[in-house]
């Protein structure tokens, strides 16, 4: 391995004080050196503020011939015409003004400084791949990729963000687990100044359908033709390619493409199962699909036997945000080949949408039905732990989140065709706080990771889709099978080699209750230790397998009710959380508040050494 050219993650901590708090210009630097526990990489000051940066070294920065504009690009630009990628945006910058942005097509979060007109702006990509949390602490503006390099030793809880991932496994609409940090709007320029935030629009998602009288075969062809150009932009420069491959459409189509179309030799596919795969799983039918196309597979452990490891996991690269990786095993599995050459990429196949995020498929009748569809609800989910946690002093807010969780409900535009609605919260609610948080948190760290179904131009192509070719995907999985019909003819895999957690809980049981006596956390005041005992002996009682009577509802309305208003409020009101899932998404916020605290900013990350000049 040449340690020289290994992957090092993008990475930036920046610091704003406005001048008129401050009377001395030295002041700012002690304090970010305190806070960081390293020196930045660049200093600048402008009429407004005294700013000072870290980053990685692979986070790129540019800085005009004037000294006067300065861009600091973490993450990539697919459409940039220059190979120094930031340099490419200050020019489109000097030419086009803040407007540039809506042209941008790639996977980024960007900073620029105009000390010409006392301009910094923060701009990020439509869907939020690269996370930007903001925060006022100690009477400066704070900018970080990272909750565990952002100051947070003294902030709240939020109750509310709390109650959000009990219920669901994420936290929604750009809430953090810390009252005073926030994650920056997607597709958002956000302009700084000494009052805060001013945020603006540069592209909105939403549903012309104005394809709805264009012929389906031209429709499959123009899709065809930008799926492959969107991996095609991706390849630029890259060394190897991986793929995490399933059975199913969206990664089946990703291999088609770059091993059928593009004719790229260096693909290699990895699929993770726990135990030995079966005939008709989908690890099965992945390993079957890439030797027919002679590509490289391997089928990787998803776990390595030990509940406590893979919490600790979780805690220490899942922010407090991302929904429970029960896989972190695989990626530290796969760190020493995915991370050996930093112009490695993997593609993943992340789509605009999804069937459903419940086995259930039912129509949709009323806006109240759309967000549990997708895998948001409310507080009622949570009912009975809720009674639970707070007649032992717990202190869940349920009424707070609900109204959370009405604001995420009134974001969503007036369509007539509730499958409109579906499609819209999913796409700005479920991709950036579920999906895009997996890949960021548990695979970037390793490796770059792509989703070309995302692009820009493909996003364009299907907001002028009718409702009817977008829902379940269907031209997508029409197009792809058109293009691929042989890799098509393998059954679509209906199972998969999963672990079954309760059984892992109640094996360990011994060794978690240690673990929780002797380590406090922050979340102790929320939901005291006591609470997670009684759920690990409540998780050892039958009645809380999914062979207990308590699973019957939801089991009877798939089976019989499917597509009624009854299957409909079953759904809404039974997907009731296991007393495992509670356990795992209790004592994943719990640890994470003890890796939060533990911030050491310069040995957590590879930190650039370099300092960069901005003298004339």
């Amino acid at each position: 391995m040449n340690e020289y050219n290994q992957h090092i993650p993008s990475f930036f901590l920046g610091m704003f004080c406005s001048r008129k708090n401050i009377s001395n210009e030295n002041q700012p630097l002690e304090e970010f050196t305190r806070i960081a526990k390293g020196q930045p990489n660049f200093s600048v000051v402008t009429r407004s503020f005294v700013i000072h940066l870290m980053y990685a070294e692979t986070t790129q920065v540019a800085v005009d011939h004037e000294n006067e504009i300065i861009l600091l690009l973490h993450g990539e630009v697919f459409n940039a015409a220059d190979t120094n990628q930031a340099q490419f945006l200050v020019k489109q910058y000097r030419k086009h003004g803040i407007g540039f942005s809506k042209d941008i097509n790639g996977s980024f979060a960007a900073i620029v400084i105009d000390k010409r007109n006392d301009t910094v702006a923060i701009i990020t990509d439509r869907i939020n791949t690269r996370k930007v949390f903001f925060s006022k602490y100690e009477g400066s503006y704070w900018l970080s990729t990272s909750l565990y390099a952002h100051p947070v030793a003294n902030s709240n809880i939020d109750t509310v963000g709390i109650t959000c991932y009990l219920a669901n496994g994420a936290i929604f609409n750009n809430r953090t687990l810390f009252e005073d940090v926030r994650i920056l709007e997607r597709a958002c320029v956000h302009r700084l100044s000494s009052n805060g935030l001013d945020t603006t629009e540069y592209w909105s998602y939403g549903f012309s359908n104005s394809y709805s009288d264009t012929d389906e075969t031209k429709l499959r062809a123009e899709l065809s033709e930008l799926l492959v150009e969107s991996i095609r932009a991706r390849l630029k420069n890259k060394s190897k390619i991986f793929i995490s491959l399933s059975a199913g459409y969206d990664s089946t189509g990703i291999l088609g493409i770059l091993a059928s179309k593009l004719k790229i030799s260096n693909v290699e596919c990895f699929t993770y199962c726990f135990g030995v795969p079966k005939p008709g799983s989908d690890e099965y039918v992945s390993q079957e699909m890439a030797n027919l196309l002679g590509v490289r597979h391997k089928i990787v452990n998803s776990y390595n036997g030990n509940v406590l490891d893979v919490i600790r996991q979780n805690a220490n690269q899942g922010q407090g945000l991302a929904n429970f990786c029960d896989e972190t095993d695989v990626w530290n599995t796969l760190a020493p080949e995915l991370s050996a050459d930093r112009e490695s990429v993997m593609f993943i196949g992340d789509m605009y949408s999804s069937t459903t995020c419940y086995k259930l498929k039912c129509k949709l009748n009323d806006l109240d039905e759309v967000l549990p569809y997708v895998g948001i609800c409310n507080s009622l989910i949570l009912k009975p732990y809720v009674n639970l946690i707070n007649s032992s002093s717990g202190k869940i807010s349920c009424q707070a989140w609900d109204e959370e969780y009405q604001s995420i409900l009134r974001k969503i535009p007036a369509y007539q065709d509730m499958r409109d609605s579906k499609d819209f919260i999913y796409f700005d609610q479920r991709i950036p706080h579920v999906l895009t948080c997996w890949r960021e948190f548990f695979q970037a760290p390793f490796i770059n990771v792509c989703a070309p179904y995302l692009d820009n131009n493909i996003l364009d192509f299907t907001m002028k889709l009718p409702v009817a070719l977008r829902e379940s995907k269907i031209l997508y999985k029409r197009t792809l099978t058109e293009m691929f019909p042989d890799l098509f003819t393998f059954k679509r895999a209906r199972t998969s080699s999963t672990v079954n957690w309760r059984k892992q809980f109640i094996r360990q049981c011994r060794d978690i209750k240690t673990h929780i006596l002797s380590h406090g956390s922050k979340l102790d005041e929320i939901i005291p230790p006591e609470i997670i005992l009684d759920l690990l002996e409540m998780n050892k009682s039958w009645k809380h397998s999914k062979y207990s009577p308590r699973s019957l509802p939801i089991k009877i309305s798939q089976k019989y009710m499917n597509d009624t208003r009854i299957g409909n409020a079953i759904i809404k009101h039974f997907p009731l959380i296991n007393v495992t899932d509670m356990l795992k998404r209790i004592m994943f916020i719990r640890e994470f508040f003890t890796c939060a605290q533990n911030n050491n900013t310069v040995n957590r990350f590879q930190v650039s050494t370099q300092q960069l000049s901005l003298q004339k």
